[in-house]
């Protein structure tokens, strides 16, 4: 169905997590012309553009997705995680701690955490909310554990590698 928004923004996730970034970014963008109030595609675009290496676009993009509700706490993990990589480390920890604020009030994915602690470079942190993600059934650990590219700073240690065995992957 080349008009239903879900299945474009569905798209755009996917050639992201390819690392098809060129075509992740043209992907989502053409998801928010048919409808720009959909809330995944303005989250997965900004990645894309940060991850391609336009890291004040995705920062921009990002900041703006994060005032959706539905998915602020994604963003406010993303944001995290390219602040720090941006060498942002108090906006970072700014981010980091409104979503530890919202664990306390409301479901969030323990997942979105974890993006926090790699792009800070604390891996031992990242591997506790990552066996919390796994204890939790986190939908996106299982989904994106795998091909996430935040994750791959964690690649190198065997405790992924022996989380990734252990969840049958």
């Amino acid at each position: 169905e080349p008009l239903a928004v879900p299945t474009n923004a569905c798209c755009g996730q996917n050639l992201y997590l390819a690392r098809r970034y060129d075509d992740a970014i043209r992907q989502l963008q053409k998801t928010i012309e048919l409808d720009s109030t959909h809330y995944d595609a303005h989250g997965w675009l900004g990645m894309a553009y940060f991850q391609k290496g336009m890291r004040q676009e995705g920062i921009l993009k990002m900041e703006e997705a994060s005032r959706i509700e539905v998915i602020g706490a994604r963003m406010a993990g993303a944001l995290a995680y390219a602040y720090a990589v941006d060498g942002r480390k108090e906006a970072s920890r700014g981010e980091l701690r409104k979503l530890l604020e919202k664990s306390g009030t409301s479901y969030y994915d323990p997942y979105f955490v974890v993006w926090a602690y790699v792009g800070l470079g604390e891996r031992d942190s990242a591997f506790v909310w990552l066996r919390k993600s796994y204890n939790e059934r986190s939908i996106f650990l299982r989904e994106l554990i795998p091909v996430d590219p935040w994750l791959d700073a964690l690649h190198s240690d065997e405790r992924f590698d022996a989380l990734v065995k252990k969840m049958g992957l």
